[in-house]
């Protein structure tokens, strides 16, 4: 004989505890290791200026990534920059070249393991922990989003197999408001953003977002669409400042 099931709101009606919503995105703060990496000798490069405007995993695996960036420079830095990176066998480099002393950059190379850890776990960064500014200690601060801020894929802790070996939690925030957002959604959205595809003019096109996010022209399409109708509907959320329910609040 089955066992009835307890009352979700507990018994005689009385309202069980707050969960989290499924799938909240949450703001976390890691520190980490400042470890050697081409992004990182690219940023720190005297005499060139460099963007990091996206970076994407490409499937299945996630093994490697795609990362999209816009070098500015002389003539001679930048043909020393595009040789250093491309040095590497491991490496695939393409590049179309812009206004005067400036580039556009698209390197497929290897993922690390923190990175394809967060990526497999539905996180994506809000900072390269390749490029984040070096603390005297040798650590950098990698500010991420995740549904799982206590997941295994973290590894926080100097017993780390797996994840961030050696990272410390420096902060944990809250669900953002947007948290049904996707990882993949919000990746598309600020990648756009960044390359211009939302300006008045446009600066760039669908083919070249979906080619800086390494998926289709309809995959691409998909996603802002999908992105854009979810920050439309949580504008009416009152955790949003600016949104009409909290300027009632405030008046």
């Amino acid at each position: 004989m089955r066992r009835p099931r307890p009352n979700a709101d507990g018994p005689r009606g009385r309202q069980g505890p707050a969960r989290k919503p499924h799938g909240a995105l949450v703001g976390l703060t890691l520190s980490v290791p400042a470890v050697p990496h081409w992004l990182r000798s690219l940023s720190e490069r005297p005499g060139l200026s460099s963007r990091l405007l996206a970076c994407h995993p490409l499937p299945p695996s996630g093994m490697r990534s795609v990362h999209l960036l816009e070098l500015a420079g002389s003539g001679n830095e930048l043909r020393s920059a595009l040789s250093s990176i491309a040095g590497s066998p491991s490496r695939t480099v393409s590049l179309s070249p812009g206004p005067r002393g400036r580039v556009l950059l698209r390197v497929i190379a290897r993922t690390g393991g923190p990175c394809r850890a967060l990526f497999r776990s539905g996180g994506i960064c809000r900072t390269c922990r390749f490029r984040s500014p070096r603390r005297p200690e040798g650590r950098v601060d990698w500010e991420i989003l995740t549904t799982r801020p206590s997941g295994p894929f973290l590894g926080v802790g100097p017993r780390s197999r797996r994840g961030v070996r050696g990272g410390t939690l420096r902060s944990l925030g809250g669900p953002v408001p947007y948290s049904r957002l996707t990882g993949r959604q919000e990746e598309a959205l600020r990648c756009a953003d960044r390359l211009g595809y939302f300006s008045v003019p446009r600066k760039v096109g669908l083919a070249a977002l979906a080619a800086a996010l390494g998926i289709s022209r309809s995959a691409a399409a998909e996603l802002l669409r999908r992105g854009l109708h979810v920050l439309i509907q949580a504008l009416d959320d009152p955790r949003l400042s600016g949104s009409p329910a909290s300027r009632r609040e405030a008046g």
